[in-house]
């Protein structure tokens, strides 16, 4: 969804997830992922790994306790735990831009219940 903002008549800001006709570099999209849980019985430890399209880079406003990989899902942790290498062969602190997946893993899904998980992203 494409995060738009708007000021209403008050004047006030307003911000609305539209479905995206175009969308340029810069513009702020939401990403999300529905679940359910349709059995009869609760899911333990239910994870959910996405890729990050390579035209969108992680919004720096992300969650920082969102749990992310920088090395394409080989290894994950918050994005403050993590580094890539530098142009120099070094390694630097990872940033929202070198995320190449995002995970949650929920403790537990109760039969019947479902949701939505969600991350911002931008446009590169």
């Amino acid at each position: 969804m494409h995060e738009m903002v708007s000021v209403d008549a008050s004047g006030k800001e307003v911000t609305e997830l539209v479905e995206p006709n175009t969308i340029v570099p810069g513009d702020r999209l939401i990403f999300g992922t529905d679940y359910n849980n349709g059995s009869d019985e609760a899911v333990d430890n239910f994870v959910v790994t996405n890729p990050l399209p390579p035209a969108v880079r992680l919004a720096p406003d992300a969650d920082t306790l969102l749990i992310v990989s920088v090395d394409g899902g080989k290894s994950f942790g918050t994005l403050s735990q993590l580094s890539v290498m530098a142009e120099d062969g070094g390694s630097r602190p990872a940033d929202q831009a070198d995320v190449t997946h995002v995970r949650w893993t929920l403790p537990s899904v109760a039969p019947g219940e479902s949701g939505r998980l969600e991350y911002p992203a931008i446009i590169r």
